[in-house]
């Protein structure tokens, strides 16, 4: 018995890492799902999926917390799209008259 809880320990143990794309700059993504900036970014989905399970739910229902995590990731896929291929949001200023 003893050998097969070793051998399932290390077969938790060994994982293989992944990348998922997050939109947006990294640091503000970080500030909002509350990830220290310190930490490397091989990191940053473990302690995302922590932040989750912990803050994300409350009574089975969604927290404020997750929340305000899925509008930060939806405004940040939004402006990705319009900022297109080039990474640059167009603008055009308009200037109006006052009437003072």
């Amino acid at each position: 018995m003893r050998k097969r809880q070793a051998q399932t320990s290390d077969a938790v143990a060994t994982f293989s890492t992944e990348e998922t794309p997050i939109p947006g700059p990294l640091r503000s993504f970080l500030r909002m799902t509350a990830i220290s900036q310190q930490v490397p970014p091989e990191e940053v989905l473990p302690l995302l999926a922590r932040n989750i399970v912990v803050s994300g739910y409350q009574n089975g229902k969604p927290t404020q917390y997750l929340i305000l995590v899925n509008w930060y990731m939806d405004q940040a896929r939004e402006l990705e799209a319009l900022a297109g291929t080039k990474g640059v949001i167009p603008y055009r200023i308009v200037r109006t008259r006052s009437h003072c």
